[in-house]
Order: C-alpha cells, then structure tokens, then sequence
C-alpha cells in the first residue's frame, strides 16, 4: 500500500501499482507542464501547499474528498518532493511505501 500524509494526517491510501521512480516522474511532469504555462516554480510550490492543506482540512472535518482531488493530492506531493520541500518518506508529510504486512502491523 502507498500512503499519503499531510501534516501528520493520512490523506490517502492506494494499491502499490507504482514504483518510487515513477512517482517522482509524476512530481517532474506536474512541475514541468506549470512552468510550461509560465507559473514560477514557487507559486507552484505555494499552490500544491494550499491544495494540500485545503484536502487535510476536508479529511479533518470529514467531508468527502473526490478521486480527482485524491489523485492531484499525490501529484502535489511529488512536485513538493521534487522541489525538496518535504523527503519522499516522511512520516508528517509525504508518502509511505508499505510492503505485504496490514498498516496496523506497522504501529505495534
């Protein structure tokens, strides 16, 4: 299982269909097609923050968070990464790579 994190709260959970590898190209491309369309790199890096804190406050207050925002979730995460503004396996903000063992397993 992949998991998400934001400021300490799980934001999503996916099947590992991924590799680490190409998780940070989706981080690339994100970047890449925002400054294609002239969005400086720390506007990008202050949007994807937003988002972030936008879907922890709808997890926080439990109110549905769509697939889509899901999905953007994870990009925003890896562009944040990319631009070295979390690590990749942070257990406050990031994601979570977990093999075979149930989640639970992991905390005792």
């Amino acid at each position: 299982m992949i998991y998400t994190y934001w400021k300490g709260t799980i934001i999503s959970k996916w099947e590992e269909t991924h590799t680490e590898t190409d998780l940070l190209k989706i981080g690339s491309d994100l970047i890449m097609t925002g400054l294609k369309d002239g969005v400086s790199i720390q506007k990008q890096i202050e949007g994807y923050k937003r988002f972030m804190d936008g879907i922890k406050k709808r997890k926080d207050e439990k109110k549905p968070i769509r697939r889509t925002d899901h999905n953007m979730g994870l990009f925003a995460l890896m562009a944040l990464v990319k631009t070295k503004q979390i690590d990749f396996d942070d257990d406050n903000d990031g994601i979570f790579i977990q093999g075979p063992r149930r989640f639970h397993d992991c905390l005792t």
